[in-house]
């Protein structure tokens, strides 16, 4: 149950870095007055706020499950609030980070298409 808590960690350190790396590509973009190519630490935090998101929540079933195969009491199982309140944020995370993940890939898309045409009018 010890690795839900430290794989719940790092997806929301990559949820909240996400906006972060957003924000600065936009504001580059527009300080630049054209269309810049995305970066990718945006890919590797969005895929990785989803990975570790559904890797926390994946290892919690998976113990959970082995623990009510065997038959174990609550106290062999390791079970607490913490690894069970990381799961839930995980599986919040889940469905937050592939919608960061699908916007990423949005964004992306639209900069390719438009990439180094003007972006300020005038």
């Amino acid at each position: 149950m010890l690795s839900v808590l430290p794989l719940t960690a790092a997806a929301v350190a990559d949820s909240i870095a996400t906006p972060s790396v957003s924000t600065q590509h936009v504001h580059h973009q527009s300080a630049a007055c054209r269309y810049i190519a995305m970066p990718w630490t945006r890919f590797a935090l969005a895929y990785g706020s989803l990975g570790a998101a559904v890797l926390a929540v994946t290892a919690y079933i998976v113990v959970l499950r082995e623990a009510n195969r065997r038959r174990l009491t609550p106290n062999t199982q390791r079970r607490g609030n913490l690894p069970t309140l990381s799961f839930i944020i995980a599986s919040l995370l889940v469905v937050l980070a592939a919608a960061a993940t699908a916007m990423t890939h949005a964004d992306a898309a639209e900069t390719a298409a438009n990439l180094g045409t003007p972006m300020c009018e005038g």
